[in-house]
């Protein structure tokens, strides 16, 4: 019966410790956006929709945030995972 709870906890959210988003970001872009605002600019939310190539229909959102200043300043990002499987492919790639 104890296993029965635990399969009814999915993880699909996780803190990433040392992530800047903004060093993900396309240099120039920031830039761009920089010198068209005249301010500081950094990346506090990124999500990538990724498409199945065997089927369409199936698509996955990923999402890193951080959820305050203090997150913010210590590069721990929330990752959001819509898909619990993709757990052990995100922490293949950090």
């Amino acid at each position: 019966m104890g296993n029965d709870k635990e399969q009814d906890i999915i993880p699909t959210q996780f803190i990433k410790k040392n992530f800047d988003i903004s060093e993900k970001i396309d240099e120039n872009f920031l830039n761009s956006i920089k010198e068209a605002f005249g301010g500081e600019v950094s990346v506090i939310s990124l999500a990538l929709l990724i498409s199945d190539k065997d089927d369409e229909n199936k698509k996955e959102i990923i999402s890193f945030n951080y959820r305050n200043d203090k997150e913010q300043k210590n590069n721990e990002v929330l990752v959001d995972l819509n898909n619990a499987s993709s757990f052990d492919k995100i922490k293949k790639i950090f």
